[in-house]
């Protein structure tokens, strides 16, 4: 694999660390999106940096059983790598998704990555567990009450190593790898509260024997979220995310207040994802999305 490939592919996976240090959780449903514009972000002055393409597989019965992807990389607006993979989806007897296997191509006798995922009698998800290259980054224990809803979740994720003061992300991400016996991880405790309507309305993250770190509190108007609050231990507003509507769709905003310039708007059709713009007061980027007639997205373009 050559370098630009290599540090593409960590890049990658810091992402997924990164996002969790925002604790903002998407949920996603089979229903397929109306059909919307999905051209081309409209913006003269971004450039293409990452496109994603892939294509399905499904069973009679619908379900989603193989995935072919390919990740083209871009700088300066020109193409400089192509990273393909198979992806692979079993399934238990009640059709629940019980692993999902990713192989980077050619190499399809080497897993990438792995997600297996465990249910009680009832169907419910009670352990999710995360490898890439041979190696734990996320087990999720989770427990139900007698509705079947999740009202807690136990986190045990892959520590991001801290590196030298003038390392940068690109720094964080090449090193992302590196041998380290054995690895480090961090444990956090999910709590969930839900409404009348049966709904999501808190939740609470601590760390083990500890006061809750963060409370995710959320207002709903006529049965539809319109407010979320995240509040630090000090009772601090962190971040506002407020809900509007454009046309037929939802604008989802999240607004930080320790970052005065850190917005982050995305576009739903749905619970689907049409556009989504981030800007920090120096970064910036926007994504745009296409899904296939069964809801599963089918490409995904990052503008910067």
């Amino acid at each position: 694999m050559n370098k630009i490939c290599r540090l593409f592919l960590l890049k990658l996976k810091i992402m997924k660390l990164y996002t969790y240090l925002f604790i903002i959780v998407f949920t996603a449903c089979n229903e397929p999106p109306k059909n919307k514009s999905q051209g081309k972000y409209d913006n003269p002055d971004w450039r293409i940096e990452r496109k994603t393409v892939q294509t399905h597989a499904y069973t009679n019965s619908g379900l989603l059983v193989s995935t072919y992807k390919s990740d083209s990389i871009f700088f300066a607006g020109n193409l400089a790598a192509v990273i393909k993979y198979f992806i692979r989806h079993s399934y238990n007897k009640n059709n629940n998704l019980v692993k999902i296997e990713t192989f980077q191509i050619p190499k399809r006798n080497k897993l990438d990555e792995e997600k297996t995922c465990t249910y009680d009698d009832q169907n419910n998800l009670i352990l999710e567990i995360e490898k890439s290259n041979d190696i734990i980054d996320l087990i999720a224990k989770k427990e139900y009450n007698t509705l079947n809803q999740e009202i807690k979740r136990v986190e045990i994720r892959r520590k991001l190593e801290a590196g030298p003061e003038n390392w940068n992300v690109d720094s964080l991400a090449a090193h992302l790898n590196d041998k380290k016996l054995p690895p480090r991880y961090d444990t956090t405790i999910i709590s969930f509260s839900y409404n009348e309507q049966g709904k999501v309305n808190e939740e609470q993250y601590k760390y083990p024997g500890e006061e809750a770190i963060q409370t995710i509190s959320t207002v709903f108007n006529n049965g539809e979220r319109s407010f979320i609050y995240r509040i630090n231990s000090k009772g601090d507003t962190t971040f506002v995310t407020k809900y509007e509507k454009d046309g037929g769709l939802t604008v989802k905003i999240n607004e930080a207040r320790i970052n005065l310039f850190l917005r982050d708007t995305t576009w739903y059709d749905g619970t689907h994802k049409i556009k989504s713009v981030y800007y920090d007061g120096k970064m910036k980027f926007a994504d745009t999305y296409k899904y296939d007639k069964q809801g599963y997205e089918i490409e995904n373009i990052r503008y910067r």
